[in-house]
């Protein structure tokens, strides 16, 4: 009887497992609504400040809380509206951005990589 029992709950959990939804990886959520949200923009369907709200919004669901890329936003959308009031052209305005935008992915890059050799050296050279 108790082995039927745990046949039983391991059976469930197998199912629940197989009915899961395994989502890509945060990285590729971004990169797959990131093109998204530009393709429209370029269409025409949404204009740039627009555009760069969806991303911000989007990039606090699937990352959360990010101060550097809070920051990088609000830069961006201040960049674009001040373009869409003609104080700037909007090609240059949308050029700082994506320069200031490459500038934080290079940065964590960098960070990454960092962290990734930090790793390495704190291994025990004993279990080498």
């Amino acid at each position: 009887m108790r082995n039927l029992t745990f046949a039983t709950i391991a059976l469930l959990g197998l199912a629940a497992c197989a009915q899961m939804q395994v989502q890509p990886p945060p990285e590729e959520r971004w990169a797959t609504y990131r093109a998204e949200v530009m393709a429209k923009r370029d269409r025409g369907e949404v204009a740039p400040v627009e555009a760069q709200e969806m991303l911000r919004a989007q990039h606090r669901v699937i990352y959360g809380n990010d101060s550097r890329m809070d920051a990088y936003f609000a830069y961006s959308i201040r960049l674009l509206r001040d373009a869409e009031d003609g104080k700037l052209p909007m090609p240059e305005a949308q050029s700082l951005v994506a320069a200031h935008e490459l500038e934080i992915q290079t940065e964590r890059a960098g960070d990454a990589k960092s962290r990734a050799g930090m790793r390495d050296s704190q291994i025990d050279p004993l279990w080498q």
